[in-house]
């Protein structure tokens, strides 16, 4: 009996598993803590936050969060279960994985706001390490990511990630295991929006459960990992947590043995696709294709969505469907009147996916690398961008402002701005123009906190300084410019230093939480109310 749920949260578990004595069970399953940090926030919680915050900022604020909010209610939640068990029903406890080795931040905010010089090494000593990165300087990065940590006291994802990649370069995957774990854990308690996980605290505590009661456990940090690097293989995941067919076939198979363990039988494949029938490789084919959809939408590199395109196109069918998406991405017309999107939604998980009122999802992923990566797979030309749409709109003008990543913290397009702000010292974008010859630029921003007197910041396109932009703290300012294009072109606005006052901003967030409100914990070092490209 299936009694799980797509998003549910603490409390929805706690109600199933109040219910389980009514049914005939002899064994449950519990696979679940992916969910178990995204925690609504009671009155209390939120002045408990603020006075943490008060005392010690972001990094006391995550100890509390964890601390006294979110592990408490598991506990009380583990309880639950063993009293239900009690009643003489075996539990195997299933311990989730993330995603370590292939999941990228997001872009959205590299940092929270730090004391003005801590932040000015900070950013100096990311873009230290960003080069070390390109380069595959991979020696320089340790020392680079632990200075930015000892700044940042842990609230940032991008140390540990940097340095996990250089020790994955170098061979040291456990090493990796945990810059990486850390990476991860960083994100959860800073009152910021970010993609579910389960943190290194619920994945050990749910193991002494089973140990301690004497449950079954099928911990995913071993059954999911790659036997030669002990890290989580990619291809057992859609994206940051869920399971591909290998991943689930891998988690069955092993809660199978728990129930009634096999005897004499050979090692079951978990990294080979399962033999179905055709429908059910079809199907297979489209749940990656969207997953392609879905790590495009976070923005993750183009080698994971190849990694999902091609699982797609191994068939005929699944050629079918990934053209149907790429026309799909370069139509004129809204989606839902189209051909191909009747196509793709005749299958009901694309049909969940795939809204027909979300008018940008498409040109947010033609802007990706998502339909370059089709083209290349499926053996065609990348299709152009039409100059206009059938009501005369202009095609050929794209607002670098649009997104899901700029929406992931609320940082863009909120309810009560029509503008868009900017937690990021650098923002940036890519726009794929194909084979235009120049680029025509206008910015319309902001500097709220920057320095008036302080040095400008820049517009950068393709590695070239465009145009200097100076602080501004009140009235809005407009850049103009003209650059020759490139096929891929990178746009990269370099703020003026933000000099927002560290125990200013600090008493502003704790005022927000005591009074249950919600002020981000972010500096903001840029607002953009207009940023169009047109080519």
């Amino acid at each position: 009996m299936d009694l799980a749920r797509t998003g549910a949260g603490m409390g929805d578990l706690e109600h199933v598993v109040s219910a389980l004595p009514s049914l005939d069970t002899d064994v449950l399953v519990l696979m679940a803590g992916n969910n178990w940090c995204l925690q609504p926030l009671s009155y209390a919680d939120g002045d408990r936050l603020a006075r943490s915050m008060r005392a010690g900022g972001l990094s006391e604020v995550r100890e509390t969060f964890t601390r006294n909010i979110v592990l408490p209610r598991v506990r009380a939640l583990l309880r639950k279960v063993r009293q239900v068990a009690q009643a003489g029903l075996d539990v195997i406890v299933v311990v989730p994985e993330f995603n370590l080795r292939e999941w990228e931040p997001g872009e959205v905010w590299t940092v929270g706001l730090l004391p003005p010089e801590h932040a000015e090494e900070w950013h100096r000593l990311h873009d230290s390490a960003r080069r070390a990165l390109k380069e595959k300087r991979w020696e320089a990065l340790p020392e680079l990511c632990d200075r930015m940590t000892v700044l940042d006291k842990g609230c940032s994802p991008v140390p540990g990630r940097m340095h996990g990649i250089s020790q994955y370069a170098m061979g040291d995957y456990s090493g990796a295991r945990k810059s990486w774990e850390i990476s991860r854990d960083s994100v959860t308690g800073q009152l910021l929006g970010h993609t579910p996980r389960v943190i290194g605290e619920i994945q050990e505590m749910l193991c002494a459960f089973a140990e301690k009661h004497g449950y079954g456990l099928v911990d995913l940090r071993y059954e999911l990992a790659d036997p030669e690097t002990g890290l989580p293989d990619p291809r057992h995941f859609l994206d940051y947590c869920h399971l591909s067919v290998t991943g689930m076939d891998a988690v069955a198979g092993a809660v199978a043995d728990r129930i009634a363990p096999s005897q004499g039988v050979a090692g079951r494949d978990t990294c080979s696709p399962r033999k179905t029938d055709e429908e059910g490789a079809l199907w297979q084919a489209v749940g990656h294709l969207l997953a392609a959809c879905h790590n495009a939408w976070h923005g993750q590199p183009a080698e994971t969505l190849r990694r999902h395109v091609a699982m797609a196109v191994v068939d005929q069918a699944g050629r079918d469907v990934a053209a149907a998406l790429l026309k799909l991405m370069a139509k004129t017309v809204p989606a839902w009147t189209t051909p191909e999107y009747d196509q793709l939604c005749t299958f009901p998980n694309a049909a969940r996916y795939l809204s027909p009122v979300a008018t940008s999802t498409f040109a947010v992923l033609a802007q990706s690398p998502l339909s370059a990566v089709l083209a290349d797979l499926l053996g065609v030309p990348a299709p152009q961008t039409p100059a206009r749409r059938m009501d005369g709109t202009d095609l050929r003008c794209v607002d670098l402002r649009a997104g899901r990543r700029d929406e992931l913290t609320g940082l863009a397009h909120g309810p009560t701005t029509a503008y868009s702000r900017y937690a990021n010292a650098i923002w940036r974008s890519t726009v794929r123009t194909g084979a235009a010859s120049d680029l025509h630029l206008t910015l319309q921003y902001r500097t709220p906190y920057a320095d008036e007197a302080g040095q400008p910041g820049w517009l950068e396109v393709n590695g070239r300084r465009v145009a200097e932009l100076p602080a501004l703290r009140q009235k809005w300012g407009k850049i103009v410019a003209k650059v020759p294009a490139e096929s891929v072109n990178e746009i990269a606005v370099h703020w003026p230093t933000s000099a927002q006052p560290e125990d200013e901003w600090r008493q502003e967030v704790a005022t927000a939480l005591a009074t249950g409100r919600l002020l981000l914990p972010l500096a903001v070092f840029g607002e953009l109310y207009e940023a169009d490209l047109r080519f």
